[in-house]
């Protein structure tokens, strides 16, 4: 079995703004700690799991994904 575990941040991306030049733009963006967890396992037969949590994995949950990929 094969398992890669991602964590994704859900802030807006800052990009391309057009303040006139030579003046930094200000961005009111609320911060947030907000994230998403996912983890993915595929077997050696091809079987593919996924799961996501809204913290991040430890230990245990690693192993009650394992075990549920597994049955």
């Amino acid at each position: 079995m094969f398992v890669d575990e991602a964590g994704f941040s859900l802030l807006p991306m800052a990009v391309r703004t057009y303040a006139p030049a030579g003046q930094t733009p200000i961005l009111k963006i609320p911060f947030t700690r907000d994230h998403l967890s996912a983890i993915g396992a595929m077997t050696l037969e091809g079987k593919i799991c996924m799961q996501t949590q809204d913290h991040s994995y430890k230990g245990p949950d690693v192993v009650r994904f394992v075990a549920v990929a597994l049955a």
